[in-house]
């Protein structure tokens, strides 16, 4: 069948979302699959006249759209259009261009497993697990990380999450908090031990990077400046649950390096040099970690310093990422971007939103932009099916989706999330962060659909949960444990936790 459809009105849900800068911003060049409609660039035929653009649904039905300017707006002809590829061709009297991507399946509320134990229930599980674990027991009897467990060579991220997320855990569960204090403190303590000394560049700063493993050795000597924020932001909440005034002085020492240097566009290089805190890349930091680690003294000394700085912070999202929508996958073993848009993730797109709503509760504005960023995470980053329809793909994808270690798309288990277009396979730390986004929202709007959709990611993680409590990193069935990453074990207990207070 064939129709042709110039740029009519959208439905009402695209009318809500028509001065977004979601919507407004094409983003969406190195996207591969959409949940909803995209608009889409074609530079080669900016300025053309009498641009069309052709399209072919999995079904077989062909659409013609009006092109503008280049961009092809996709929301008249979405939902003529089946789960499945979709194939564009433009023209104009520059010739002719092709795109293909593949159109999500949306949520279907108990299309899902059903949960096979309570989510309070699945992170104790998981807590218990990792307190028997070979290198957190190392830790708490030896007090240093264990070398044999691989992903210790990224200290700061796996110190900071076993301090917080046991910190946490000890409140949660009282039968479990001596152990599970033993062990939160000795990663904290081992880890400012380990931080820049007084009279250096970087003083209380701990190191990002430890040994030769993985990409430690090829990044020896830099701190990639999300990190240390986040070991602050576990310092306090290790502070609060012991007592111990220590704590709190190591994060106060690592938020003072982040005042000086605070830049006056409000956030901080991405990178710097141990040796003498410069910069050694041109990237800016997405500065949620850093929001974060300020509201969080600010809340624990009243210190306006810390208020004005995560506002400062806070306002380098306003003027950038929410206004050309670039999320840029900041991680540890990732090489910065290279150019906008590259490699977008939705962690700091969902961790800006869940403060917005915390920050400024009610907020008609910080709601709206919740709801964007949520929009915006599940579009590119949940799949609620397989994708492919189980396929593997032709390496046609361009860099990130020709990776053939992606793919095996048959094993996935879904409902689940994808961290990053570097790294485009189901985390269950990405489900955790979905979980918490839309409890986020949820708790701020009331509405239903935002707390279905977390209970059926939460539900597929107690699918996923092996029978020993844990969870494995990669959501597919033969992932092994020596895979697992540690930091994002504990994300998604946490999340479950969070899960467990909606539970009747």
């Amino acid at each position: 069948m064939s129709a042709v459809i110039g740029l009519c009105t959208a439905s009402a849900a695209e009318a809500d979302l028509a001065r977004s800068p979601m919507r407004e911003n094409v983003w969406t060049a190195n996207a591969t699959r959409f949940m909803y409609p995209p608009r889409l660039a074609f530079p080669a035929h900016a300025g053309a006249t009498n641009a069309t653009c052709g399209v072919e649904g999995a079904d077989g039905s062909r659409h013609i759209l009006a092109v503008r300017d280049g961009v092809v707006d996709l929301a008249p002809a979405w939902e003529s259009l089946p789960v499945g590829n979709v194939q564009l061709a433009v023209k104009s009297e520059r010739g002719e261009s092709k795109r293909f991507f593949w159109k999500k399946a949306m949520f279907k509320e108990g299309a899902y497993g059903k949960a096979r134990c309570g989510y309070g229930e699945s992170a104790a599980k998981c807590f218990r697990y990792l307190m028997d674990m070979p290198a957190l027991r190392y830790l708490a009897e030896k007090g240093e990380p264990d070398p044999d467990y691989e992903l210790n060579c990224y200290p700061s991220k796996m110190m900071s999450a076993v301090a917080r997320g046991f910190a946490r855990h000890a409140e949660k569960c009282p039968q479990d908090a001596e152990r599970a204090l033993r062990v939160a403190k000795s990663a904290a303590d081992w880890l400012i031990s380990a931080s820049g000394k007084d009279g250096s560049a970087l003083p209380g700063i701990p190191p990002i990077y430890m040994g030769d493993r993985l990409t430690a050795k090829a990044n020896a000597g830099l701190v990639m400046t999300s990190y240390p924020c986040a070991a602050a932001s576990a310092y306090i909440t290790l502070g609060r649950r012991t007592g111990e005034a220590k704590y709190v002085a190591a994060a106060k020492r690592i938020a003072e390096v982040y005042l000086k240097l605070q830049g006056a566009d409000g956030t901080w290089p991405l990178v710097l040099r141990v040796s003498d805190g410069s910069p050694a890349a041109p990237n800016r930091l997405l500065p949620t970690t850093a929001v974060e680690m300020f509201e969080t003294l600010f809340a624990e000394t009243r210190d306006r310093r810390y208020r004005e700085a995560a506002d400062r912070a806070f306002g380098y999202f306003e003027r950038g990422p929410m206004a050309d929508w670039n999320w840029e996958g900041q991680f540890e073993d990732v090489r910065p971007s290279p150019a906008k848009y590259h490699n977008l993730t939705k962690h700091d797109a969902c961790s800006a939103a869940i403060y917005a709503l915390a920050r400024f509760p009610g907020d008609a504005r910080w709601i709206a932009f919740a709801r964007d960023a949520a929009r915006f995470a599940e579009d590119q980053f949940v799949d609620w099916e397989v994708p492919y329809g189980g396929a593997d793909l032709p390496p046609v994808w361009g860099e990130y989706g020709d990776r053939r270690w992606m793919q095996k798309f048959s094993e996935w288990r879904c409902p689940a999330a994808v961290e990053q277009y570097e790294c485009y396979v189901p985390v269950d730390a990405s489900a955790a962060k979905i979980i918490r986004t839309f409890l986020a929202l949820y708790r701020a709007t009331g509405e239903a659909s935002y707390l279905k959709k977390a209970r059926a990611l939460g539900d597929e993680a107690t699918l996923v949960q092996r029978d020993d409590g844990s969870y494995p990193t990669w959501w597919r069935p033969d992932s092994p444990y020596h895979a697992d990453w540690l930091n994002c074990m504990i994300a998604t207990a946490e999340a479950m936790e969070l899960l467990a207070e909606t539970e009747d």
